[in-house]
């Protein structure tokens, strides 16, 4: 399910294509607000992070990896932080935690011969368990 715009604090907000500061896409598939309190959009164009302050979004430099020619990560599905403060970011090309302090980031991709990779490359949910063991859900 995806949602064509964001509710931010009590007004409606869409990407407006002459405004760089406006949410880069209408169609929008997760929401997360990370410990740090920041919230981030994630949808058909990648990842925003709401300005509070400013009221307004920019561009995670996290798309230029995951829109790489070497990942081309496709559109983000979940957004999930885990209890050491990384953000993992299911698309529908792959997996990727996302260290937002140091900028790295790791790829999780299906591999057919080894089987303890994803079982598919869409990533729909992800969750941490109570023993800090991460759950990937894909279709």
């Amino acid at each position: 399910m995806f949602h064509d715009a964001v509710d931010v604090a009590g007004s409606t907000t869409k990407h407006s294509p002459t405004d760089s500061y406006s949410i880069s896409n209408n169609q929008v598939r997760s929401i997360l607000q990370v410990h740090s309190g920041q919230i981030l959009v994630g949808g058909y164009s990648g990842i925003d992070l709401f300005d509070s302050n400013r009221n307004n979004f920019k561009r995670l430099e996290l798309n230029m990896l995951l829109y790489s020619s070497e990942s081309n990560a496709g559109n983000v599905q979940y957004l999930f932080q885990d209890d050491l403060n990384s953000i993992w970011v299911g698309t529908s090309n792959g997996l990727y935690s996302y260290n937002m302090n140091s900028n790295e980031y790791q790829m999780f991709l299906n591999n057919p011969g080894d089987e303890n990779s994803l079982s598919h490359n869409r990533v729909e949910c992800i969750f941490q368990d109570n023993d800090k063991n991460i759950w990937i859900g894909t279709f």
